[in-house]
């Protein structure tokens, strides 16, 4: 997976690495209730607070999204 920076007058997001394999860090949120990532799988799309994810999982082709709520698979590769 990669990902372009986000960047506004007042704030900046960094992703990092970027592509990575494994693990994604997100560095420059300081209220998690302000952001929030939606995720296709399948026709779907589904909308994650940030503050929601307990951590992103990899498989080959796909991640498994897991939220406080649900988990949400998609077809990602982290790469």
């Amino acid at each position: 997976m990669s990902v372009t920076e986000y960047e506004s007058e007042s704030k900046k997001i960094i992703v990092y690495p970027n592509p990575t394999n494994d693990y994604v860090y997100i560095s420059g949120i300081k209220d998690t209730k302000e952001y929030t990532i939606f995720i296709k799988s399948g026709s779907e799309f589904h909308q994650v607070l940030i503050q929601d994810i307990k951590y992103i999982e990899s498989d080959g082709n796909y991640v498994t999204l897991h939220t406080i709520k649900r988990s949400i698979l998609a077809r990602y590769k982290l790469s």
